[in-house]
């Protein structure tokens, strides 16, 4: 817990059931507003708090069935155990791009471009990941991400993409085929991908991972041929180097559903999929004012014009950025 958020509890003059309701109802309202704008680390650490002093309040004997009754209304309510999956996804995810730790490096081009690859042990599962630098706009590069329906132009091998739902401003729900050499059949993924607003620690996080049903959707069938394969975890990692420069991560860990991935697969995975990623990237964020990229930029401020009032806020407070 900060200092802040401490001092905030400790000035707190909570004496009846009625009035640690009403607190804890405030709680909740400003966690869901969090959660409408993507903060989930900050609705995760105002769920710390809650429960913080809902327990010590138990301890104290203070209010203690209230107390009681809230926690576990709380702890175990949807949006909690949601923001749980969410928060230790998208910690793995930043802990997978950080470590380099039992990974392989598979290539490293002169322009700063990385790609590793790592077979997870006693698993049908591997990881790839790739990091350099892409001189560019942030907001084009959140484009060429967001725009879902638009990988076919650059994502290597990627035949189709479609957007299922769009769930919040930055959770949508795909369905992706990408093609693989001969003899493997095309390989369908249907994806859940949720955007995390970190602006104020530099970072804007994507987490993607493979489902087989929502509610939000009637999952769809894959194409004829294809193979379902599963997606364990995955997403990009963007932190802003300088106004017009920024950092990317990518990384994926998947179930190719392969029986005994021969060496040559890994390999073209690695090299012709994994490390021309962040090119292809390059090469469509750099998308002209009269592009389809532009044209949904301008067709959706709720989400553009929102990132760009981020992007400023992190900027004002970091100088030269």
């Amino acid at each position: 817990m900060s200092p802040e958020a401490k001092e905030r509890l400790e000035k707190l003059r909570i004496s009846t059931p009625a009035q640690l309701t009403a607190w804890f109802a405030a709680e909740q309202k400003l966690i869901e507003t969090y959660l409408s704008e993507d903060k989930l680390f900050l609705a995760w650490g105002l769920s710390d708090d809650i429960i913080f002093y809902l327990k010590a309040n138990v301890q104290a004997n203070k209010l203690a069935q209230t107390s009681l009754d809230l926690q576990r209304t709380f702890t175990e309510s949807k949006t909690f155990h949601s923001m749980q999956l969410q928060v230790e996804q998208t910690k793995a995810l930043l802990n997978e791009l950080a470590n380099n730790e039992g990974w392989t490096s598979v290539r490293q081009s002169s322009n700063g471009d990385h790609t590793l690859y790592r077979q997870e042990p006693g698993r049908d599962q591997y990881s790839f990941k790739v990091t350099g630098e892409v001189e560019c706009d942030v907001l084009k590069i959140v484009a060429v991400i967001y725009e879902i329906s638009l990988f076919p132009t650059w994502f290597p091998f990627c035949k189709a993409a479609n957007d299922l739902a769009t769930v919040s401003r930055f959770h949508k729900l795909c369905s992706v085929v990408i093609g693989t050499p001969w003899p493997f059949g095309d390989r369908w993924l249907l994806l859940d991908g949720y955007g995390v607003d970190v602006a104020e620690n530099s970072q804007i996080i994507v987490n993607v991972k493979s489902i087989d049903s929502s509610p939000h959707i009637t999952v769809p069938q894959p194409p004829a041929g294809a193979v379902t394969v599963w997606m364990h975890l995955g997403g990009f990692l963007l932190e802003p180097v300088s106004a017009t420069r920024s950092r990317i991560s990518f990384m994926v860990n998947v179930d190719p559903k392969i029986a005994g991935v021969p060496t040559a697969l890994i390999n073209w995975i690695s090299g012709k999929l994994i490390h021309v990623i962040l090119g292809r990237m390059r090469e469509a964020a750099s998308f002209s004012a009269d592009s389809e990229y532009a044209k949904r930029v301008t067709a959706n401020p709720a989400v553009y014009e929102y990132i760009k009032k981020r992007l400023e806020e992190f900027r004002h407070g970091h100088p030269g950025m």
